[in-house]
């Protein structure tokens, strides 16, 4: 059996995926690094590492006007993340006995990561892109919680002059 270890350095601010062999897989936070271990008796894995974020859901608007109720008129509120980014990478790994997987994102001429590793690999994708479905999106998030401040602004408006007249 061949045990393969990645390690992910990237910053806590990205919600990435690491798919092996097309199975998610969870790893252990250690500061600024996420580690994977993953056992295989196969010869070559592919190893897939993209994000995710929360404006691609097609039920966002309900999220932020739920978040907005439960964060006490958006004062609490978590909000969402404003990056637009869209980080893909690929690459088919040759397995040894015990092989190191060190992979980083930097941004560097639209490719996003750079890996170290025991042997040899292939990269299949790897690439950034701005996702312009994504800034608009955050621009209709920011009208409807401006539009559900002045609604919150004219039900609290009229219960106050109900009790007064």
């Amino acid at each position: 059996m061949n045990n393969f270890r990645l390690t992910l350095n990237t910053p806590s601010k990205l919600a990435m995926v690491v798919l092996i062999d097309g199975k998610t897989i969870r790893g252990k936070k250690k500061r600024d690094k996420t580690i994977y271990n993953f056992n295989t008796t196969k010869n070559m894995i592919d190893v897939n590492i993209f994000n995710v974020v929360e404006l691609d859901s097609p039920v966002w608007w309900l999220w932020s006007i739920f978040y907005f109720i439960i964060g006490i008129f958006g004062i609490f509120d978590r909000g969402f993340g404003k990056m637009t980014d869209r980080i893909e990478c690929a690459f088919r790994v040759s397995m040894a006995d015990n092989v190191n997987m060190s992979v980083g994102t930097w941004y560097k001429d639209n490719s996003v990561c750079t890996v170290q590793c025991d042997t040899m690999y292939k990269e299949i994708k790897n690439k950034v892109w701005q996702d312009d479905s994504l800034k608009k999106k955050i621009k209709l998030n920011k009208l409807l919680r401006v539009g559900l401040w002045l609604v919150s602004i004219l039900v609290i408006v009229a219960i106050v002059l109900k009790e007064v007249l």
